[in-house]
């Protein structure tokens, strides 16, 4: 089983109303088997608290502040029992899930107290300039994923896997173009950048999201064997109010061999996938 996670894929629907955005993505996967959502939903418009909901099986986080909430993800009630069932538990992600290390840490949720200490201070932005070791710290996380996905996804296992990939695609800052090549001039402030700007720039960025995805896709031995789930973990934030439910819609596509469509029709959050593959 697979997942892989766009951070901030919005949903077709969202897409078109937000960003006059028709994804081809949703053909491609289709053509492929996949079974597309037309309005799927998230239980929060935040990663930690989304992502937290998932893999604790949770109808909601089960707490409203972040730097407690890391704690509950790195329990996960779902790696848990996909265990108990045999499964072993692969996770490439900036977060610990389930007992598992990050394989990068972004301080996006801090999780550790020098990091929460650290994010209370006046000077976070200073310090987390002189010590990143690029200027584009997300994009490096962002090809590192890439890398072991290819990588990991190819070995030969003795019992079945869950395997986690969360990518910051479509997620700011907007680092690459369609063709992926780096964005010089990605916007710093979504508040104060023109409407038609910030379109460009997310639609560019996740137009290279879905070749990205689309190529890891390809990457998987004998991919139409096996569970592949691919979705956001909330809406596009950007251009609408704090209160807008398109916040909380996400992509998500699902196959499986067999799958029965009418089934997974009656899905209507993100979190409850993992209550209809086992």
């Amino acid at each position: 089983m697979i997942w892989i996670l766009l951070d901030e894929y919005a949903s077709p629907a969202s897409l078109e109303s937000q960003f006059n955005f028709k994804d081809p993505l949703v053909d491609s996967l289709k053509d492929k088997g996949f079974f597309v959502f037309d309005g799927l939903h998230s239980r929060s418009d935040v990663t930690i608290y989304s992502v937290n909901s998932l893999f604790n099986l949770d109808y909601s986080p089960p707490v409203s502040n972040f730097m407690y909430a890391t704690g509950y993800l790195n329990k996960s009630i779902w790696v848990k029992r996909m265990k108990n069932l045999g499964f072993e538990f692969i996770s490439l992600d900036f977060q610990n899930i389930g007992n598992h290390n990050k394989i990068e840490n972004l301080r996006i949720f801090p999780d550790n107290y020098s990091d929460q200490v650290l994010r209370g201070i006046l000077f976070v932005d200073i310090f987390n300039n002189l010590f990143e070791k690029s200027a584009m710290p997300f994009d490096d996380y962002n090809q590192m994923v890439i890398k072991q996905f290819s990588r990991v996804v190819r070995v030969r296992r003795s019992k079945y896997a869950l395997m986690w990939a969360h990518l910051l695609i479509p997620h700011p800052p907007f680092y690459r173009r369609t063709n992926g090549e780096i964005n010089k001039s990605p916007i710093l402030d979504l508040n104060t950048a023109p409407a038609l700007v910030v379109t460009k720039q997310y639609t560019d960025y996740l137009s290279y999201g879905n070749s990205v995805v689309l190529k890891m896709l390809n990457e998987i031995p004998d991919w139409k064997s096996k569970t592949i789930i691919i979705s956001g973990d909330h809406g596009a934030r950007m251009l609408i109010s704090p209160d807008d439910p398109r916040r909380r819609q996400p992509f998500g596509a699902i196959y499986y061999p067999g799958m029965d469509k009418n089934k997974l029709s009656k899905i209507k959050y993100m979190q409850e996938i993992p209550f209809y593959l086992h």
